[in-house]
C-alpha cells in the first residue's frame, strides 16, 4: 500500500512528462524541433562526412605551392622555418656520375673460348694439310710450325691476348664501356685493364686483332686465317660481366658517395611576387612545403570549418528546397560522390598538370552547374557551382581571387538553364557566362600580379582564353551527356519531352494504329492534365507527355476497352472478375512496354497511379449482384493494384481521365452538367483516399477542377445545328 504522505506528489513518469513539456515550451524548442526533422537524420551526417572528405583535400591541397612552372609568381613566397633535407635528384645524378666511371668487373667467357680455341685449332690442322709445295721449293712459315707449338701458341691467343684486347659487343654497354675502365681477371688470377676493345658488330681496326696474334707468336700468314674465324659470323664476346662483383662495387660506391644537403633558413625568400619561378626552384619549394606542412588536429578542424562554411549556402538549400534530396539515401550518395568527383579533378591535376588546374577549377563550376541544375533546379546548380568554384580553386590550389569570377560565371549560367528546351540552351548557357569566366580569370590574374610587372596582360589574356575555351568544351561534353545523365539523375529534359510528344514516336504510331480510341482519349486527357498542372504552377510539359502514354498497355487488349469497341462488347461472354483482370492489366501491360521501349521512370509513374487503387466499379457491382446470398465479394477484390499518385500531376492526370471518360460517355453535356461531373468525381477520389499522397491541397484541387471544367467546356460545346431544307437545297449537277 502506498504511504499517505506520497499522495498527491507526481510520480516520476508524470515528472518525465513535465520535463518533456517544458523542455518542447523552452527557447530550444525550434532547435530541437528542427533537428527532429527525418531530412537531417540522414543528410547532416552525411554532409559533415563530404565536409571532412573535403577538408583533407584542402589540406593536402594547400601543401603545394600555387604558382605554375614558367608562369609568374603572384606572391613572395618565404621560407616558414629553418629547414635542411637531402635534394634527392642531386645527390641521385651525383651516384650516377660516380657509378658511370666505376671500373667494370669482367669474367672470361670460358665455354665461347674454349670453342673458339678449338675452331682455331682446326685452322692450323686445315693449314697444315694444304700445304703440298714440290720439295725443291722453300716451305712457308705455317708449314714449318708444328701442331704442338701451333696449338700453344693458340692458347696463349686466347688466353691472354684476345683477353687484353677482348671482343664485345652492344650487349655490355658500350656508354659505360668507353667511360668506365674495364677490369678481366684471367684464369691465372692476374688482372689486366684492356685499353682497346674489339667491337664484333663494327669493322674492327685490323692493327688491334694483329697485333694480338703477331704477340702470340704466330707468323704474318696465320693473320687472315685466323682473323676470319675469330670475326666470323658466329662470333661473340670473349669476355662477360661479373655481375657478383659489380654489385658489390655499386653498393660499396653509394654507401660512400655523400649525399646533397639543401639548406634554408628561416624567412629566406624563394621567389618574389612578379618574378617567373625556373623548374629547379619550384621543385625545392615542394620539397620545403613537403617538409613544413602541418596535419594536425588544428589544421584539419581550421580546415573544416572553412570547408563548413562555404558549404553551408549549398546543403542547407537543398535541405529545404529539396527534402527528397536529404531523406533519400541514393539520391544523397549520387550528389555528393559528383560534387566530390568533380573536386578531384583539379587536386589531381594540381600535382600532375599544375598549368591546368584553373581551367579545371572553372570546367567543374561549369559542368556542376548545369548537371545539378539538371538534376533538380537552376538555383541550386547555381549555389553548386559556384561552391565547387570556391572549394576547386582551395585544394587546386589557384588564385583565390578567381573564386568571385567562378561564382559570377555559374550564376550567369544557371539563370540560362530552364527546362533544357534544346541543345540551344546548353550551348548559349555556356556561351554566356564563358565571358564572364573568361573575364574573372583575366581579372584575378592582373589583380594577383604586382604593377608593372612584365607580361601581365599577356598572361591575363592568355587565362581569359583558357577560360573561354574550357567553358565552352564544358558545354560540348554536356550536351554529348544529356541522355546519361538524364538516365542517371532519372530527370526528362524539355529535349527528351519534345521528341516523346512527338505523334511519329514509334510507340505512339502503334498506339493510334492499334487503338485508335484510346489513342484520341489519351489526346483529350492529355489537353486537360495541360491545363489542370498548369493552374497549380506544376510541370505541364511533363504531365502532358505522361498523360499520352499512360494507357498504352490497352494495345495488348484493345477489343476489351469500350473507346475501342464497334458494338460488340467481349466483356458480355466473361465472368466479373476475368474481365477485372484484363481491365486492371491493362496498367502492368504498360509499364512492361513503357520499360521495352526505354520511356524514363518519370514517366512510368503517370501509368502505374493514373487509377491508384480505385475500385473497378462496374464490374465490381456485376459480380455483387450475380452473388447468391453466401457468396460475399469483397470490394477489395476489384481495386486496382496502385500505387495512389505520389505526384501532383499524377493525381491531376488521375482526374482528367475519369473526367474525360464520364464526359464522353454522358453524350450531349450541358455547362452545369459538365461542371457536376468534375465535382462529383474529384470528391469521390478524395474521400476513397486516392490523393492521400501527393501533398494536393485543398485549394490547389479546386484550381485544378476549375482549369478541367473550362477545357471540358470548350472541348464538349454544343454546336449549332444547321437548317436541314430539302425544298431549297439545290439539286446536283448532272455533268458532276
Amino acid at each position: 500500500m502506498s504511504d499517505p504522505a506520497d499522495r498527491g506528489r507526481p510520480s516520476s513518469r508524470t515528472r518525465r512528462e513535465a520535463a518533456r513539456e517544458t523542455l518542447g515550451q523552452s527557447k530550444r524548442a525550434p532547435f530541437l524541433q528542427a533537428l527532429a526533422d527525418p531530412k537531417w537524420h540522414l543528410g547532416l551526417p552525411a554532409f559533415i562526412v563530404a565536409a571532412a572528405i573535403v577538408s583533407t583535400m584542402v589540406l593536402w591541397g594547400q601543401a603545394r605551392p600555387e604558382v605554375v612552372p614558367g608562369r609568374i609568381a603572384h606572391q613572395t613566397v618565404t621560407v616558414p622555418e629553418a629547414i635542411t633535407f637531402v635534394d634527392e635528384a642531386e645527390s641521385q645524378r651525383l651516384i650516377e656520375n660516380e657509378l658511370a666511371i666505376l671500373d667494370r668487373p669482367m669474367l672470361p667467357d670460358t665455354a665461347w673460348l674454349t670453342r673458339l680455341k678449338e675452331d682455331l685449332v682446326a685452322v692450323g690442322s686445315a693449314i697444315r694439310s694444304n700445304q703440298t709445295s714440290p720439295p725443291e721449293t722453300e716451305p712457308s712459315p705455317l708449314s714449318r710450325i708444328s701442331e704442338s707449338t701451333w696449338n700453344r701458341q693458340i692458347n696463349r691467343l686466347v688466353d691472354e691476348y684476345l683477353l687484353e684486347i677482348p671482343l664485345v659487343d652492344n650487349n655490355l654497354d658500350e656508354e659505360a664501356s668507353q667511360r668506365g675502365r674495364l677490369l678481366v681477371r684471367l684464369g691465372s688470377g692476374r688482372v689486366v685493364r684492356p685499353t682497346t676493345v674489339i667491337r664484333i658488330d663494327q669493322s674492327p681496326k685490323a692493327s688491334d686483332l694483329a697485333n694480338a696474334i703477331l704477340r702470340a707468336g704466330l707468323p704474318d700468314e696465320a693473320v687472315e686465317p685466323l682473323a676470319r674465324e675469330i670475326l666470323g659470323p658466329n662470333a661473340q664476346p670473349t669476355i662477360r660481366l661479373d655481375r657478383d662483383r659489380r654489385a658489390q662495387l655499386e653498393l660499396q660506391t653509394r654507401g660512400q658517395t655523400a649525399q646533397v644537403v639543401e639548406q634554408y633558413e628561416a624567412g629566406q625568400i624563394l621567389w618574389r611576387a612578379g618574378q617567373r619561378v625556373p623548374a629547379e626552384q619550384l621543385d625545392d619549394a615542394k620539397k620545403i612545403y613537403a617538409e613544413t606542412a602541418r596535419y594536425g588536429w588544428a589544421e584539419f578542424v581550421t580546415a573544416f570549418l572553412l570547408c563548413l562554411l562555404v558549404m553551408a549556402p549549398l546543403g542547407g538549400f537543398a535541405a529545404s528546397n529539396h527534402p527528397r534530396l536529404a531523406r533519400h539515401a541514393i539520391r544523397l550518395a549520387t550528389f555528393l560522390s559528383l560534387c566530390i568527383g568533380l573536386l578531384a579533378i583539379p587536386f589531381l591535376l594540381g600535382e600532375r598538370l599544375p598549368a591546368a588546374r584553373d581551367a579545371a577549377v572553372i570546367a567543374i563550376a561549369a559542368f556542376g552547374t548545369i548537371s545539378v541544375s539538371l538534376a533538380y533546379d537552376r538555383l541550386l546548380g547555381g549555389i553548386a557551382g559556384g561552391t565547387l568554384g570556391v572549394l576547386g580553386a582551395l585544394v587546386a590550389p589557384a588564385p583565390i581571387m578567381l573564386a568571385p569570377g567562378v561564382v559570377a560565371g555559374a550564376a550567369v549560367m544557371a539563370a540560362r538553364l530552364g527546362n533544357f528546351e534544346d541543345r540551344a540552351t546548353i550551348l548559349s548557357a555556356a556561351g554566356r557566362s564563358a565571358m564572364v569566366f573568361a573575364l574573372g580569370a583575366a581579372v584575378a590574374e592582373w589583380m594577383s600580379l604586382p604593377g608593372g610587372t612584365e607580361g601581365l596582360f599577356g598572361q591575363g589574356a592568355a587565362r581569359a582564353f583558357a577560360a573561354w575555351l574550357t567553358t565552352l568544351l564544358v558545354g560540348f561534353l554536356a550536351m554529348g551527356l544529356l541522355p546519361t545523365m538524364e538516365q542517371w539523375f532519372d530527370r526528362v529534359t524539355g529535349m527528351t519531352l519534345a521528341e516523346l510528344r512527338d505523334p511519329r514516336h514509334p510507340l505512339l504510331q502503334e498506339l493510334a494504329a492499334r487503338a485508335p480510341g484510346t489513342y484520341d482519349h489519351s489526346l483529350q486527357v492529355a489537353s486537360l492534365v495541360e491545363a489542370g498542372v498548369s493552374a497549380i504552377g506544376g510541370d505541364a510539359a511533363l504531365a502532358y507527355v505522361g498523360a499520352l502514354y499512360h494507357d498504352i498497355g490497352k494495345m495488348r487488349k484493345p477489343e476489351y476497352f469500350v473507346e475501342n469497341q464497334s458494338g460488340e462488347n467481349p466483356h458480355d461472354e466473361l465472368r466479373p472478375n476475368i474481365s477485372y483482370l484484363i481491365i486492371a492489366g491493362h496498367v502492368k501491360d504498360g509499364l512492361e512496354m513503357a520499360a521495352a521501349s526505354g520511356l524514363p521512370k518519370s514517366l512510368r509513374e503517370f501509368i502505374s497511379s493514373h487509377h491508384g487503387t480505385q475500385v473497378v466499379r462496374w464490374f465490381y457491382v456485376k459480380a455483387r449482384d450475380a452473388a447468391t446470398e453466401d457468396d460475399e465479394v469483397e470490394e477489395a477484390s476489384f481495386r486496382y493494384p496502385g500505387p495512389r499518385p505520389r505526384s501532383k500531376e499524377a493525381a491531376v492526370l488521375m482526374l482528367a481521365d475519369a473526367c474525360e471518360s464520364a464526359s464522353r460517355a454522358a453524350g450531349e453535356l450541358p455547362s452545369g452538367k459538365i461542371e457536376s461531373i468534375v465535382r462529383d468525381l474529384s470528391r469521390e477520389r478524395l474521400l476513397d483516399g486516392q490523393f492521400d499522397e501527393c501533398k494536393l491541397t485543398l485549394r490547389e484541387l479546386h484550381e485544378i477542377e476549375d482549369a478541367i471544367i473550362g477545357r471540358l467546356r470548350s472541348i464538349r460545346h454544343q454546336r449549332l445545328a444547321y437548317p436541314d431544307d430539302v425544298d431549297e437545297a439545290p439539286a446536283p449537277d448532272s455533268g458532276a
